[in-house]
């Protein structure tokens, strides 16, 4: 809950402070031809995606954690929850630090 919290805040400073268009950055389209379901710009730099993942860290790392444990020794656990952790909160800082540059997450759709 501690990462979620703190991905969270940075993420939703971000969207909150933002002075022309809430969550795109880069292009003033963001929800025409979006990516299907979330609408997330594929023309320019979207903060909700960052704000996406950061929020659902809740769900994804006990959920690595309950696996972990269910396949893997306690000591060789505890290491991959923290890989886990310390790679989803890379994948977090990627997604946030691509929208500020104003690039798409995803160009294509499903």
């Amino acid at each position: 809950l501690i990462l979620t919290f703190g991905l969270t805040l940075i993420a939703a400073t971000s969207l909150s402070s933002s002075s022309q268009s809430p969550h795109v950055i880069g292009n003033s389209v963001a929800v025409a031809g979006g990516f299907p379901i979330m609408a997330w710009s594929r023309s320019g730099g979207d903060l909700r995606v960052a704000h996406f993942f950061a929020t659902h860290a809740m769900h994804v790392i006990p959920a690595v954690g309950f696996v972990a444990s269910l396949v893997l020794p306690r000591t060789l656990g505890r290491a991959a929850i923290i890989l886990a952790s310390v790679a989803y909160t890379a994948f977090v800082g990627f997604t946030y630090m691509q929208a500020l540059q104003g690039r798409p997450f995803m160009m294509f759709g499903l």
